[in-house]
């Protein structure tokens, strides 16, 4: 049976609509997907927000103020994890709540609040473009049928509805013609088609490498894991710190490959799938310990981005806060002590003046005098720890090495601890000040002498590279703790001695006003090992 010829062309229209129906249905979907996912993801954001806060109330001591909880926070706030911190009352914790903060209470009952940084207005821009997009294939498919039977099966129809109508010797001319004109149209139309793809797909690419340009830019080292933990994507950083080759897309993440890919994959392995959070590791790197922050990054399906971070500098900086806090605070101490000690100090010395006027025995004299001798020596050191304790300036010049080994053999001399060097070998100038180079191995030696109880002390001196480097040895039980630890102001082990905790905080002081260094190790076969290293002047 022969088919009218307008069925072919309703038959394209009714084609042309359901591909547009399609279109329209998988662009509602994919918003129903996205608004579903965000939900997932300000779940997930409530969830670590809540947990964060509870943790955070957990670490609090007793008696907490915000100076402690923006110590305990300071991390999170420099990574940031967290915009915002601040110690509740447990009766602010639900208004709070109500705009925005995240509210954790202790077994003690103290409440901590905490805000994240937003999530940007990427959001909202991706879900009101899904909605435009929507929209507009919406239309497209309400407009295109009528726009298509006027522009395309309109003509069609007309065309062969005449075909139908002539003769057949007339029809194939015709239908010659009307078949050779569409073809035209449609070759047109498929150019123009060819041209806006080939656009998309430029525009494409480039967006991709902008995107790779990025990514390759950053210091901290970027990776990609899929739902099964295998690499999918990394950056230069990523390659030159964890050992990646290219040949390791698509495989598991190479744990055997060095140390700090061995520690990522613990801490990779050691979090729950979908969930993000940030931890610290440290590294042995050339001979020097870094610490990296790593943040996770996570979604439900498995997927994570790892963003590795060198923190070494920020972690220093709060050290030497710390530590300037603290010599700051003691130099507002010391200041007042050393004030109404050293007048007691001058009355002293007053009265010895006065006893020794009414006495002229030799013993008695000699007495005073020693007497006197130790008030000066008193006075001194006040002096010396105020300054010390404070950002004054100390007076440095450069002096030859063996001046400031000449300093070292008085100390040695003083304490009885074995020298090690010869002061005419030594060559080179130091810009330094021969008596607090004295006052720092002074304290050093006396610390190594009641470490080793009777053991002897051995001290050196030598050149090395472009240093003049001191080195205590003793056989004592070894370092206790660190030196950042060790050289914190008040801090002692022998508190039962009397000992203040001051001589190891006054040597490190003493190195970094010299500008040098005061480190410590474990000596080999027993004992500590501290060096003092100088640099030389130019």
């Amino acid at each position: 049976m022969r088919r009218p010829a307008g069925a072919y062309a309703l038959g394209v229209e009714v084609l042309l609509g359901l591909v547009l129906g399609a279109a329209a249905i998988s662009s509602i979907v994919a918003l129903v997907l996205t608004l579903l996912v965000q939900r997932d993801l300000d779940s997930v954001r409530a969830e670590r927000g809540e947990a964060l806060a509870v943790l955070t109330a957990g670490r609090l001591p007793e008696f907490p103020t915000e100076e402690v909880l923006m110590e305990i926070v300071s991390p999170q706030i420099i990574s940031g994890g967290v915009a915002e911190a601040r110690l509740l009352e447990p009766s602010q914790a639900d208004s709070l709540r109500a705009e925005g903060w995240f509210v954790g209470i202790s077994e003690t009952g103290q409440a901590v609040g905490l805000k994240l940084p937003g999530r940007g207005s990427f959001p909202a821009v991706l879900t009101a473009g899904l909605v435009a997009l929507t929209a507009g294939i919406l239309l497209l498919a309400a407009l295109t049928p009528a726009f298509l039977s006027k522009s395309v099966t309109g003509p069609l129809r007309s065309i062969l509805s005449d075909i139908d109508r002539f003769m057949p010797g007339s029809s194939a001319v015709s239908a010659r013609a009307s078949f050779g004109d569409l073809v035209g149209r449609l070759s047109d139309r498929d150019m123009e088609l060819a041209r806006l793809r080939s656009e998309a797909e430029l525009r494409a690419d480039a967006a991709e490498e902008r995107s790779a340009a990025v990514v390759s830019s950053f210091r901290s080292a970027v990776i990609a894991l899929d739902a099964s933990a295998d690499l999918t994507l990394w950056n230069p950083s990523a390659a030159s710190l964890f050992g990646l080759e290219p040949g390791d897309s698509g495989r598991p993440f190479p744990a055997d490959r060095n140390e700090a890919a061995r520690r990522l994959d613990a801490i990779v392995r050691s979090e729950g799938a979908g969930l993000s959070q940030d931890s610290e590791m440290e590294l042995d790197v050339e001979g020097m310990t870094r610490v990296y922050n790593v943040s996770i990054a996570g979604a439900r399906s498995g997927a994570r981005a790892v963003l590795v971070t060198d923190v070494t500098a920020f972690r220093d900086m709060e050290r030497r806060l710390a530590e300037e806090a603290a010599m700051a605070g003691l130099g507002a101490v010391s200041a007042g002590v050393a004030h109404e000690m050293g007048n007691t100090l001058c009355a002293l010395s007053g009265f010895i003046d006065l006893l020794a006027r009414g006495h002229s025995d030799p013993r008695t004299l000699s007495i005073l005098s020693e007497a006197r001798i130790e008030i000066e020596s008193a006075l001194g050191m006040i002096a010396s720890f105020k300054g010390l304790a404070t950002q004054g300036e100390v007076r440095q010049e450069k002096i030859p090495a063996r001046s400031a080994v000449e300093s070292c053999l008085a100390v040695c001399t003083e304490t009885g601890a074995r020298c090690r060097f010869e002061a005419g070998s030594l060559t080179g100038e130091v810009t330094a000040d021969p008596v607090l180079i004295q006052r720092c191995l002074l304290n050093l030696v006396r610390n190594a002498q009641e470490a080793c109880r009777g053991e002897p002390v051995d001290v050196s001196a030598s050149i090395e590279g472009s240093c003049l480097v001191f080195r205590v040895e003793d056989r004592g039980p070894g370092l206790p703790a660190a030196i950042d630890v060790l050289g914190q102001p008040f801090f002692t082990t022998k508190k039962d001695s009397g000992h203040m905790g001051m001589g190891l905080a006054i040597s490190r002081r003493i190195a970094a006003l010299l500008g040098g260094t005061l480190s410590a190790g474990d000596r080999q076969g027993g004992g500590a090992v501290f060096e003092l290293r100088l640099p030389l002047a130019a």
